[in-house]
């Protein structure tokens, strides 16, 4: 599924009109390159020290890149439970070999239907910034969150196009047969991939 969803990034980077002007013409469409690694590392302290060493001991990385890990607002609040490091003191201590370098950037999780400031399964944007934004104001230093961390955590709420897409929704729709949902929750070739494997269904 990562690979289709890769071509099918690729496609759409490479025939998006270029913004800038100055660009050569050997620059419009060019292919970006995409590396899929798969990992059982429950953590993402754990799933960065695994890239790190990966990109360590590869070519095609010069330097130390910066990982910006992309969630929704459901998994930031997984991040940052306390519960998920029984083995750290203060529990989110595990966390400071990630922030040192790295960051995230969290989508707020909005239904389709919903207006911005309307209450979801997650509460409305407005309630969800808040939640990101504690960590910034010192919120969560007792369990060992630290506000320096809050410049490296970016929140947006998407594009309109992307607000409502989640697994469960996939799921709920592939179960129902309902293809046309599918194919907006899903890109093109994810969307194939899915409805071909029989992925999500009783039998699949």
């Amino acid at each position: 599924m990562m690979y289709k969803f890769a071509e099918d990034l690729s496609d759409r980077i490479s025939k998006k009109p270029q913004e800038s002007q100055s660009q050569t013409s050997e620059q419009e469409g060019a292919d970006v390159a995409i590396d899929i690694g798969l990992t059982k590392l429950p953590y993402y302290n754990d799933k960065t020290s695994a890239i790190e060493e990966t990109t360590e001991e590869s070519s095609h990385y010069a330097g130390e890149p910066v990982h910006i890990h992309l969630t929704g607002f459901d998994t930031y609040t997984r991040i940052f439970a306390a519960k998920y490091y029984p083995n750290h003191n203060p529990p989110l201590s595990a966390l400071n070999t990630f922030f040192d370098k790295h960051g995230l950037r969290v989508t707020i999780r909005a239904d389709a239907e919903q207006g911005k400031d309307e209450r979801g399964e997650w509460g409305s944007a407005e309630e969800q910034r808040k939640t990101i934004e504690a960590l910034g104001k010192g919120e969560l230093e007792d369990v060992g969150g630290k506000k320096a961390w809050a410049e490296k955590v970016e929140i947006t709420e998407g594009e309109a196009e992307g607000r409502g897409v989640s697994s469960t929704r996939v799921r709920k729709a592939v179960k129902g047969e309902d293809w046309d949902t599918v194919g907006r929750l899903c890109t093109p070739k994810v969307a194939e991939w899915v409805r071909g494997e029989g992925l999500y269904t009783v039998d699949g």
